[in-house]
């Protein structure tokens, strides 16, 4: 496998965003890296203080208090809520679907990081906002997206030979170079963000979730990125109602839990939402989660998605996504007088036979 360089950047790489003192200075990387950067990357190194914001995965633990700097940047880091009205002309919802399904697969293959995963769909949504894009450049669009996003979670990414290979070689080493440029150009450099899955592991943490109710929250989140109804929604908003769902669906077919009780005074301090809030975006996730779940058919084309579905079938994640769903979900949920406590801080509860 060619040892060379997979990008070499013609322009400045930006931090995220503008904070702290910063200083430029030029990065000479020897060849052989296969995952680096590239040979000659002029980057802008931020103050200390600021040094560390660089690493999406541990951006909810730099952050503590209430996670304010999240709140920002994700606001400036969101997709365009309408692009395939806007600027899309040859793809659908139903396209962006199966590829994001088919990415799954992709990150099971190579052992990639959730994080990589939600990098690459915030990524494409985020590209797709600004160019036009022919359906049979999509899926070079998602391999460039998660080479990118490989690059920057991973502490060894796959080679672009890789990402070939995984196509089917249906796009040559040079086609996913040059999109990985133009997608990079376009985004302005721009790749630390805050994503659903960010914010989901601060909330679980405040939740303090068991084993269980982790594993099937991820589930759900994974499931969201399938929902391009979603692309507009604040990750820290779906995150919040991505807990509140996996709580009603372990919990659902029990009585000894009354469903107000799972939004209590300290989620609704940490993500600064009421569980009334949360009640259209929990809707549309449990469409989503319900369909998944049940193999039902997905979008106008009735296409079946079932890779999520199996990846959260298995042992390791504890077969949550066997877990029966509810049919509906009560409005009790939903409501502005959070709770004393949460029964999840008290009760480790144990799958449903």
């Amino acid at each position: 496998m060619n040892g060379n360089m997979d990008c070499i950047f013609p322009q400045k790489y930006y931090l995220a965003t503008n904070l702290g003192t910063t200083t430029t200075t030029t990065h000479q990387h020897s060849e052989g890296g296969g995952g680096g950067w590239g040979v000659g990357v002029s980057m802008v190194i931020p103050a200390p203080s600021f040094f560390l914001f660089f690493y999406s995965s541990r951006l909810n633990t730099i952050f503590g208090g209430d996670g304010s700097i999240l709140f920002l940047v994700q606001s400036r880091r969101r997709p365009n809520s309408n692009y395939m009205q806007l600027t899309q002309q040859d793809i659908t919802p139903d396209m962006r679907a199966i590829l994001v399904d088919w990415l799954v697969e992709v990150a099971q293959e190579y052992q990639l990081v959730s994080d990589t995963f939600f990098l690459t769909i915030n990524y494409i949504d985020r590209f797709l906002s600004r160019e036009p894009v022919m359906r049979s450049k999509l899926q070079l669009v998602g391999v460039s997206c998660m080479l990118i996003a490989s690059k920057y979670e991973e502490i060894y990414a796959p080679q672009v030979d890789e990402f070939c290979f995984i196509t089917d070689n249906t796009y040559a080493r040079e086609e996913v170079l040059e999109m990985e440029t133009r997608v990079l150009n376009t985004l302005g450099f721009e790749l630390t963000t805050p994503t659903t899955k960010t914010f989901l592991r601060r909330y679980l943490k405040v939740a303090r979730a068991d084993p269980n109710l982790e594993y099937l929250s991820s589930y759900i989140a994974e499931t969201s990125q399938l929902s391009y109804q979603l692309v507009g929604v604040d990750a820290s908003k779906i995150a919040a109602a991505i807990v509140l769902l996996a709580q009603w669906v372990i919990t659902h077919h029990r009585t000894v839990h009354a469903p107000g009780t799972f939004w209590d005074s300290t989620l609704f301090h940490y993500t600064g939402y009421h569980s009334a809030d949360l009640k259209e975006i929990c809707s549309l996730l449990f469409d989503i989660y319900r369909a998944v779940t049940l193999q039902d058919y997905i979008g106008q084309t009735r296409t079946q998605l079932p890779a999520i579905r199996e990846k959260y079938s298995t042992a390791r994640f504890r077969e949550v996504s066997r877990i029966s769903p509810p049919t509906e979900l009560p409005d009790q949920l939903f409501h502005r007088n959070p709770s004393a406590s949460n029964p999840f801080r008290r009760y480790f509860h144990e799958l449903p036979q």
